[in-house]
């Protein structure tokens, strides 16, 4: 009876056992004043035009885009365009965070994308954002994609006690990644921390073997966990490096 019970509650509950998100209002986000703070078809993001090439990047479960404003100092000198998307669900948006209006989301933002005629455009997405910039790369059109802590798919990442269950088959919130990059040719960077205990290593390494593409480079932050991955000067040296 508690397998069931307890069952039904990851099943149902699955959306608040995954998504974290910040109230703090997009378009009150003083992080990222300087920004246009743009809505297209629902989905929101901050934009910096700064050339012809673009780099979007797609944020973790937890917080918002705003919080994510200190990739700021280390993107802004390269050059190109910047796009921080923000999900549904999350900074005072009225409907409650979904795998599915996140991929309504990175489609939006594909679609957007397109419009501006860019003439490369690379992705970035941390934690559970490489669920949504690999989906991006399956939609759209991408020249690099850099990958911070993914997974290879979503419902092996969950704690150990959810994974007495048959995830594979309840979970409806599971991001795969290897599924959105089976067909996908082009450059690959996988940033993860030796120390993460929130998604382990091995789930990236297991993303890196199956990538069908030959170009693509997996590094490991030594000393790094999940949360301060980007604290270490390897990971933001790696990711300069790629985005030339």
């Amino acid at each position: 009876i508690i397998y069931v019970v307890f069952g039904a509650y990851v099943y149902f509950m699955q959306g608040k056992l995954i998504y974290f998100p910040g109230e703090q209002d997009l378009f009150q986000c003083e992080a990222f004043n300087g920004y246009e703070k743009i809505e297209y078809k629902g989905t929101r993001f901050y934009y910096l035009k700064q050339g012809d090439e673009a780099v979007v990047f797609y944020h973790g479960n937890a917080g918002s885009a705003c919080d994510r404003s200190y990739y700021k100092p280390m993107l802004e000198p390269i050059g190109k365009s910047l796009v921080f998307v923000e999900y549904s669900g999350y900074s005072n948006h009225e409907d409650a965070p979904s795998k599915k209006a996140i991929m309504k989301d990175v489609e939006n933002t594909v679609e957007w994308a397109k419009s501006q005629n860019f003439g490369k455009v690379e992705v970035i997405g941390e934690s559970i954002g490489s669920g949504a910039a690999s989906y991006h790369a399956s939609v759209g059109e991408v020249d690099g994609i850099i990958l911070l802590s993914p997974f290879s798919s979503l419902n092996k990442a969950a704690p150990w006690l959810y994974r007495i269950y048959p995830l594979g088959l309840i979970m409806t919130e599971n991001y795969n990644n290897e599924e959105y990059l089976q067909n996908y040719s082009g450059r690959v960077l996988i940033i993860h921390g030796a120390k993460d205990d929130i998604i382990r290593p091995a789930l990236s390494q297991e993303l890196f073997m199956r990538l069908p593409t030959e170009k693509k480079e997996r590094f490991l932050v030594g000393n790094a966990g999940h949360n301060d991955l980007f604290d270490f000067d390897e990971t933001k040296k790696r990711i300069v490096e790629f985005l030339p």
